[in-house]
């Protein structure tokens, strides 16, 4: 498997506990709700922030080196620097938007900034997957692109698995 198809497995993801945050913003009024919103929240900052560090540490700057080894073919080095950016725009946002959430008020006083958190987000994951993933397939090339996918899935055994904490949360709430 490719790292890009990695990195968009991430990004459904992370818009899946979104959505969830989303769909329990108006279920908070009680103190377990709350605390599923909040462990949510966690999720979400724990899978960001491996994803986050993979990109900038790894991915970006090899995007970088195979743009100086294959010369200029669309992304200047700014661009990257930009999407670094976005990053940072969107650990702030979800500060934000976690300190809203542990203040212990109803949904509706958070999901505005969830839906601030979230449209920062769409924007990023638009830019990646609409122009960075398909230069890093022609300035990298398949073999690296793995090779990458490999050292990200060395990241991600070390991390908490989301999809099972929240599908542990999705049955204690009754979803499937």
């Amino acid at each position: 498997m490719k790292i890009t198809d990695r990195l968009q497995s991430d990004h459904m993801s992370l818009f899946s506990v979104l959505e969830d945050l989303r769909e329990w913003s108006g279920k908070t009024d009680r103190p377990e709700q709350s605390w599923k919103a909040a462990c949510l929240v966690d999720l979400l900052r724990g899978q960001l922030a491996v994803h986050s560090w993979f990109e900038d540490a790894i991915f970006f700057p090899a995007i970088l080196e195979g743009l100086m080894k294959a010369g200029p073919q669309g992304c200047p080095p700014r661009a990257i620097e930009l999407l670094k950016e976005d990053h940072r725009q969107i650990e702030v946002r979800l500060r934000r938007l976690e300190e809203a959430v542990r203040a212990g008020s109803d949904g509706t006083a958070w999901l505005p900034a969830l839906e601030d958190c979230r449209k920062v987000m769409l924007a990023h994951i638009q830019k990646e997957e609409g122009e960075l993933f398909p230069l890093s397939e022609k300035v990298l090339g398949e073999a690296a692109l793995e090779s990458l996918s490999q050292q990200m899935m060395s990241a991600d055994m070390k991390r908490v698995k989301v999809p099972d904490r929240l599908s542990a949360l999705r049955s204690e709430d009754g979803q499937t």
